[in-house]
């Protein structure tokens, strides 16, 4: 879920923008290999496998596309996460 909000700093609020989001996600998988059952890397679904963050981005829709910069904080933070506090992407969102 993202909320877009405008930055009062910024004078043209057409090339930037801002938003507020929560995330959630994970992945499963029930067609498990004999290496991740052995590794026990495969499951099936469960809500409470989900990850949640929160943060916020800043677009800025230059020539060459999008360039999207990310800050966030996970929540319900688990041992053994990859998490990050910093991320951009480059190109077009879906």
């Amino acid at each position: 879920m993202e909320l877009l909000f405008p930055l009062p700093f910024i004078p043209n609020r057409n090339q930037v923008r801002s938003a507020f989001f929560i995330d959630a996600g994970n992945v499963f998988s029930t067609s498990c290999t004999e290496r991740q059952t052995l590794l026990n890397n495969c499951t099936n679904f469960d809500t409470g496998g989900l990850r949640y963050a929160a943060g916020l981005s800043i677009t800025y829709l230059s020539p060459f596309g999008p360039l999207t910069f990310y800050v966030a904080a996970p929540f319900g933070d688990r041992e053994g996460d990859d998490t990050k506090t910093f991320d951009f992407t480059v190109g077009t969102g879906f």
